[in-house]
């Protein structure tokens, strides 16, 4: 019993390429969950697209920096066919005050 819980939060939790740094001052993460494969109600699009941008965010965010989106691909799941996944290349810009 121990056992399926422990695979099932695993799968539940999706992969993450962490933050990758692509060039000077850019950089990209990317989010899938495997499981939308067999159950796309779990894991939508929507929901991979806000995985990444709370990765860059937090990234960003302890750099004192805003996130400034360069790329978004995402692609939704389709039942048996293919898991949902969003890819994001951003950069860390100054913070702005807005008056």
């Amino acid at each position: 019993m121990n056992k399926i819980i422990v695979v099932l939060a695993l799968t539940l939790t999706g992969c993450s390429t962490g933050i990758v740094s692509t060039d000077r001052d850019a950089y990209m993460v990317a989010h899938s969950q495997p499981v939308s494969l067999l159950f796309p109600l779990l894991s939508t699009d929507s929901w991979e697209k806000a995985k990444v941008y709370e990765e860059a965010t937090d990234f960003c965010s302890g750099r004192q920096r805003n996130v400034e989106t360069v790329d978004l691909k995402v692609r939704e799941s389709r039942f048996f066919q293919r898991y949902a996944r969003a890819e994001l290349n951003f950069r860390c810009v100054d913070n702005i005050a807005i008056r």
